[in-house]
């Protein structure tokens, strides 16, 4: 029998393929030794199989490929991978909480489906591959263990982000967003649809200075809170809190949430609601019961409702009952109001519990003279800790009602802090026919501190302060009163 020895391609096995001499007609095995001595000749020294070896030499017919010597091969490492901390959920997938009772909270806020960063958080991680172990040759060399396999994050990052090294992290604030196979960190969260059972409720903290543009309405009952607030619809009796606040069509409703922002757009107010700005700016009337409280108000029509502003207000036309102020700390105002409300809430509790006190300030000094006569007269336990109660009850209102006027004071101070405030309406006081029914105009006016009386429709004009006094006029500069208001967009 003849030998042939073959190696393959990688040198991590050798084969062995014993065939017949034709020199010969009786064949003898191959020897052990014969290929021990091969091997070395080829220095193979690694994983040599004795036993295949003594094996192949016991047969005397052929054989072809076996294998006498196999090396270590060297394993696969792990492959790279990535832990997004910041991929946002589908909007189907967040779904209202529910208690155990079956209630669902369809107001509040659903946490998952609105991922917001700021500028420098880190989105994804990348882990990075490892190295397998090493293997060894058949010629006793060491083989490097494989890497696993890699990726470049770059190919999940999307606009506004960037690589740091392993981590993909956010070059502003906004919202991550998947787009195809990446993540985009985009200024304006967009909702197609209106604020309400579909979606919950909208917080999202003012330290992070992006945008939420609501396609549609606000609904009743919800509240949105970002730092800047788009609504192509109406804002319904719900709750907004926002740094700057667009509203297309108008401010609707009659709730005591209140609206709060520091710059408003709005179409319109109709409604006895609340609202709150530094600039506000109505394109249309502010109507129907409305209660504005501003530094600056810009508004076509005021008509049937509440205006107070801080340094100036500019309007149009003043039509039907109106109550009009204007040099006004708006802030202040609240609190003054709310301080004069709780006390009204007060006063008749108070006076009740002052006739119960009345009557039991006599029994009391008597129990405290009995006390010291006889420490454990029944009388004592009895009734001494149903007076001490009425006694702090007392007390805490007589506190209470102290801490509110002195409060109210303070905030009477603060109201009246602009110079020369002014109330500019162009084409004056007229007639309110909006609801189908005429209202005679009857606007109570107050600039600074002074207070005017409008009974009858009437011309326009400018009403300001100079010099401490109040002062009327029909003429006016008009740009210097538009720049005046700068807190509006024109």
């Amino acid at each position: 029998m003849k030998l042939k020895i073959d190696i393959s391609s990688n040198n991590l096995t050798v084969y062995c393929t014993a065939f017949e001499d034709q020199h010969h007609i009786k064949q003898k095995p191959v020897s052990a030794d014969d290929i021990m001595a091969i091997l070395e000749e080829k220095q193979i020294v690694y994983g040599i199989n004795n036993e295949a070896i003594a094996k192949l030499s016991e047969k005397e017919e052929p054989s072809k490929d076996v294998v006498i010597a196999q090396s270590k091969p060297p394993t696969v490492g792990k492959r790279a991978e990535v832990h997004v901390q910041k991929r946002p959920k589908k909007r189907e997938e967040v779904l209202p909480i529910s208690n155990e009772a079956g209630d669902v909270d369809y107001l509040s806020p659903r946490e998952g489906w609105i991922v917001v960063v700021n500028k420098d958080d880190e989105i994804a991680v990348k882990t990075s591959p490892t190295q397998g172990n090493p293997g060894i040759n058949i010629y006793g060399k060491e083989i490097p263990g494989i890497w696993g396999k890699d990726f470049d994050l770059d190919e999940m990052g999307g606009i506004n982000t960037e690589v740091d090294g392993s981590v993909l992290i956010a070059t502003m604030d906004g919202f991550v967003i998947p787009r195809a196979t990446k993540l985009n960190v985009e200024p304006v969260f967009r909702i197609y649809d209106d604020v309400g059972p579909g979606t919950g409720s909208i917080e999202i903290p003012d330290t992070y200075k992006v945008e939420v543009a609501i396609s549609k309405d606000i609904k009743s009952g919800y509240w949105v809170k970002a730092h800047k607030i788009t609504v192509g619809g109406c804002v319904e009796d719900c709750e907004i809190v926002a740094e700057e606040l667009d509203i297309a069509q108008g401010i609707v409703g009659t709730s005591d949430l209140p609206i709060n922002a520091s710059k408003i757009n709005v179409g319109y107010i109709n409604g006895s609601r609340r609202v709150h700005a530094k600039g506000i700016r109505v394109t249309r009337e502010i109507s129907n019961g409305a209660q504005v409280y501003a530094t600056q108000v810009k508004a076509y029509a005021i008509q049937g409702s509440s205006v107070i502003a801080g340094e100036g207000i500019w309007t149009d036309y003043v039509n039907g009952q109106n109550k009009i102020m204007v040099g006004i700390d708006y802030e202040a105002k609240v609190i003054h109001d709310r301080c004069i409300k709780e006390l009204n809430d007060m006063d008749e509790p108070f006076e009740q519990l002052k006739k119960v006190w009345r009557n039991n300030e006599k029994r009391m000094a008597y129990l405290a003279e009995l006390s010291k006569k006889n420490p454990k007269h029944p009388l004592i336990a009895k009734e001494l800790p149903q007076i001490k109660e009425i006694k702090e009850k007392f007390d805490y209102y007589k506190e209470k009602i102290k801490s509110l006027q002195e409060k109210k004071e303070k905030a009477l101070e603060k109201m009246l802090p602009t110079e020369n405030p002014f109330l500019l309406i162009r084409n004056g006081f007229s007639r309110d026919n909006s609801s189908g029914s005429i209202v005679e105009p009857s606007s109570k006016i107050q600039v600074g501190n002074e207070q005017i009386n409008i009974m009858e429709p009437s011309q326009g004009g400018l009403m300001t302060i100079i010099k401490g006094k109040f002062s009327f006029s029909p003429k006016y500069n008009i740009k210097e009163y538009k720049s005046r208001l700068n807190l509006i967009e024109w």
